[in-house]
């Protein structure tokens, strides 16, 4: 073999070397919350082991009877939740629909605690960024659309609409989330009247308003009650009970509440608290669960997440039962079902959830 040969073949092996040696480089973690990430990235996770002498990385959390982790519980965020409907929302029931999930298979992520707010953006279900984490919490419309802003703007508009295909396009909030009054209804028993209050001037009988469009007079939900003149007792400075009406008439007696949420009965249920605990009002205005619950979500697909001492639980509507019983389980964190998945947060990572 010639010197040339020797050459050839001692730069082979080099590069044979070099190229075996990369194979033991760690991938790079996720971009952080001021960088860009497209829709195929990944959310920040846990670090793994920088050598092979290292501690090896621990198990994910086992998921509750009946689930898997169809995305492991690997991704580092300060929270995720639901994107819920922030103004009225005609196509969904008009008031009852505040609060509720929308139907976007999207969430909202905060990838750490930010005093301004700015640190959120929008995840998957595959776990996938879907924008960086650099804005303030996602606002949904009254029409579904979905709009982000980190900068005030004037007249507090937000900045960019989230288009389907991943893209911003700049807009501003009231052609997304639209103006309107207040829309808390009074039942006042001694007049036997729905009222809506507008929010500036008082109340009105529902239907009377031509300005009030979302007052239904045949409003099926949870309504305050007051059978006297409007009270100034109660959170809202008109009562402190509340009462079920079907088709704009009440159902029922009237029920001790602090507050209430999905008040369109979505699911078949209404939230309704009581000295600071919830629980679930049938549409007939019985108990499907009674206020023993620190913390509720809207009812999606049937289902509700509730907590009791700080743990949380899945409900099932269809079938009454507990489908994960709160405490039951290794997770600290659920979030409402969404095409079949929950997000949930266990060992201080978030992971997504799926029936098996």
């Amino acid at each position: 073999m010639n010197k040339h040969s020797l050459y050839r073949s001692a730069v082979a092996l080099a590069l044979a070397a070099l190229l075996a040696g990369c194979a033991d480089v760690p991938a790079s973690s996720a971009p952080g919350p001021a960088q860009s990430a497209p829709a195929s990235q990944t959310a920040p996770s846990a670090a793994a082991p920088s050598s092979s002498s290292a501690e090896p990385a621990p198990l994910p959390a086992a998921a509750p009877a009946g689930f898997v982790w169809t995305v492991a519980p690997e991704i580092r965020a300060a929270d995720i939740l639901p994107l819920t409907y922030t103004r009225p929302v005609k196509a969904a029931g008009g008031y009852g629909a505040l609060g509720l999930v929308s139907d976007w298979p999207l969430a909202a992520i905060r990838l750490e605690e930010d005093p301004n707010g700015t640190s959120w953006g929008l995840i998957g279900f595959d776990g996938a960024l879907r924008t960086d984490c650099a804005y303030y919490q996602p606002c949904v419309g009254f029409d579904g659309r979905l709009s982000l802003s980190n900068a005030s703007g004037e007249n507090g508009y937000y900045e960019w609409e989230y288009l389907t295909d991943g893209t911003l396009a700049p807009i501003n909030t009231p052609e997304i989330t639209g103006t309107s009054v207040s829309g808390d209804y009074l039942w006042r028993a001694d007049e036997q009247l729905l009222y809506i209050g507008s929010g500036q001037d008082g109340f009105y009988v529902a239907g009377t308003q031509s300005y009030n469009d979302m007052a239904d007079p045949a409003y099926t939900g949870l309504a305050w009650y007051a059978d006297a003149p409007i009270p100034s007792a109660g959170p809202y400075g008109y009562g402190d009970r509340v009462i079920v009406l079907q088709d704009g008439r009440p159902v029922g007696e009237a029920i001790p509440c602090d507050e209430f949420a999905t008040v369109n009965f979505s699911c078949g249920v209404a939230g309704v608290c009581q000295d600071g605990l919830w629980g679930l009002l049938n549409t007939d205005g019985t108990w499907r669960l009674p206020c023993a619950y620190d913390r509720m979500f809207p009812a999606t697909e049937d289902t509700v997440v509730l907590y009791e001492n700080g743990r949380p639980g899945l409900y099932s509507l269809a079938a009454d039962a507990w489908l994960i019983e709160p405490g039951s389980s290794a997770l600290e964190e659920l979030r409402p079902m969404a095409g079949g998945r929950l997000f949930a947060r266990a060992g201080g990572l978030w992971g997504v959830l799926a029936a098996e």
